[in-house]
């Protein structure tokens, strides 16, 4: 179980560091790679979009496999079961509140708008919280069973 849970944490913030570093470019760049008038931004949020919509889904399922994990192997007052609740109270924020806000805000035709660009940077902060937290819970001490 131990080696299950850390192949889903670690393949989690793989993906999430992908999405970040080459996904993102590249839908929000697409003139960089196959010329101009492809894609207006606008579109290309549209597909990024639509890549964490079915990332969060993951995103649940990881966090949610991994907090029971580690409350079935530690104690309920341990280090990496705090850092495991931080992580699923993120994700759910992320996928319930910040996805939903651009969902709704796209629906509404206000993505050049001071909210939608408020909610943008603040789902991003939250986003690289959430990494890093994941990351110091993979490299934290597992309890040996």
């Amino acid at each position: 179980m131990r080696k299950i849970n850390d192949f889903l944490l670690a393949g989690i913030i793989f993906i999430e560091i992908f999405i970040g570093i080459i996904v993102a470019p590249i839908i929000f760049f697409p003139s960089e790679i196959i010329g101009d008038g492809i894609l207006s931004h606008l579109e290309s949020g549209l597909l990024m979009t639509q890549v964490f919509v079915k990332f969060n889904y993951l995103l649940l399922f990881v966090s949610f496999f991994n907090i029971f994990y580690e409350i079935f192997t530690n104690k309920l007052a341990s280090f990496r079961v705090f850092l495991s609740f931080l992580i699923v109270i993120l994700a759910l924020i992320f996928v319930f509140y910040y996805t939903q806000n651009v969902l709704n805000m796209q629906e509404l035709g206000i993505t050049n708008s001071d909210e939608f660009n408020a909610n943008h940077k603040q789902s991003e902060v939250l986003f690289k919280v959430m990494v890093v937290l994941q990351f110091i819970l993979f490299f934290t001490k597992k309890k040996e069973k």
